[in-house]
């Protein structure tokens, strides 16, 4: 089915921020997508367009709507949306560059998830049908549901650096009882942090999350195992983070500073890169991590690899051994020979390659006893295991499900 024509518009995000909507139509109708964009950015992310100046304190997005409606559009006239791969090729060949800086990946990534959801109206099919055929059909499963209960760094006003933490409903056996624990465990902990901190610390940050007023990210995980326990499902929660320690690296004194939004950071709140490994270490040794997302940023593909070769972390049981993610650097705890691949072959990005990388990832993102769906802004899922533990699927069992609908725009409530 033909494209006929693709417009596009500035629009607001959750945050109030310019962002790119594109709209496309064929004979079935007209589809639209809106691009997500993030707080954070992590340091090897593609250039989201941006207009600078003093409109909208520089976010607007009007040369990325203009590279759709003038340079795009024209290319794609007449191609059939369901070559998903045919098309993000031709726009990745327009704009020629390693980080999508001449269109912006705000502009390509528009077009690209609007021509997905096309794709599935001319198939006759739902979006998550599309997506799992474009992914070589493997085997659908719910994925386990992440609950972004505790917010920090960019996202909430106070001065925890972490940016996200997550509560894993593992031991659920369904999508509707994982649900059920995730919520009872989010307003139990509602009542913790206002018994502890105030009613103020139960104001949310962009993602939904609490933002308490704690500093020490080990303080937010002792929180979390509190209302794990007073919910009454220790052993079937775990926990995950996004420490997005992309914001917090200090580059040009070489260290974390866990102390970075305050405007007067403290010498003893800075961490080296062996100090912040044994950081998560400790952390993972004394709590049931099984997800750290963006852990390490200073030394690019060594961090991850430091951090399972030192801490022993390679990805295996989850109730003592996280996976380490790290999409946009390239890097997710694949060992020595995967890291090395990656490191010369790139890893597949959403918002750097369109969707159809990020599909094809789907059959080879297997990480340890944990698997990963490379579908949203920043990256992967976490699936359950046939005996309820996020499970080392095999490759006919890879989820093709993605938790973000891929036209939404990165949520200001919880995943």
């Amino acid at each position: 089915m033909a494209i006929s024509k693709i417009h596009a518009r500035q629009v607001f995000d959750s945050r109030g921020n310019p962002t790119v909507e594109v709209e496309l139509t064929t004979e079935k109708g007209v589809f639209r997508s809106i691009v997500p964009s993030g707080a954070s950015t992590g340091e090897n992310e593609a250039c989201e367009l941006r207009d600078g100046g003093k409109e909208f304190h520089g976010k607007g997005v009007r040369e990325a709507v203009e590279n759709v409606k003038t340079i795009i559009a024209p290319a794609l006239i007449g191609k059939d949306v369901c070559d998903q791969e045919g098309i993000d090729k031709i726009m990745l060949e327009l704009d020629g560059t390693e980080n999508k800086s001449k269109l912006g990946a705000n502009a390509i990534l528009g077009v690209s998830m609007a021509v997905c959801r096309a794709g599935a109206a001319a198939k006759g099919v739902p979006l998550y049908q599309h997506i799992n055929s474009l992914a070589g059909s493997p085997k659908m499963v719910m994925p386990v549901p992440c609950f972004n209960v505790i917010n920090g760094g960019v996202h909430a006003g106070n001065y925890l650096a972490f940016q996200e933490f997550f509560l894993i409903p593992v031991g659920a056996a369904t999508f509707e009882e994982a649900m059920q624990m995730g919520s009872e465990t989010y307003h139990t902990l509602k009542g913790i942090i206002k018994t502890k901190y105030g009613l103020d610390s139960t104001a949310v940050g962009d993602e939904g999350g609490f933002a308490p007023a704690v500093q020490d990210p080990e303080e937010s995980l002792k929180l979390l195992m509190e209302a794990i326990g007073a919910a009454g499902y220790d052993g079937k929660i775990v926990i995950g983070s996004d420490p997005a320690s992309s914001e917090f690296w200090k580059g040009e004194e070489n260290v974390y500073d866990l102390d970075f939004k305050n405007p007067n950071p403290k010498k003893e709140n800075k961490r080296s890169r062996e100090e912040m490994v044994a950081t998560y270490v400790r952390y993972c040794e004394t709590y049931p991590i099984a997800l750290l997302e963006d852990p390490i940023c200073g030394g690019g593909l060594r961090g991850p690899r430091d951090a399972h070769a030192e801490g022993g972390l390679e990805g295996g049981d989850c109730r003592g051994r996280p996976l380490l993610h790290e999409l946009e650097a390239g890097c997710d705890g694949l060992g020595e020979e995967g890291h090395e691949r990656h490191a010369a072959e790139g890893e597949p990005d959403w918002q750097r390659d369109g969707v159809h990388c990020c599909v094809e990832a789907l059959r080879g993102q297997q990480v340890g006893r944990l698997c990963l769906a490379p579908l949203g802004r920043d990256g992967g899922h976490l699936h359950r295991g046939p005996d309820g533990w996020p499970g080392h699927w095999p490759p006919e069992d890879w989820c093709a499900v993605p938790q973000r609908a891929p036209c939404q725009v990165q949520p200001a409530a919880s995943h």
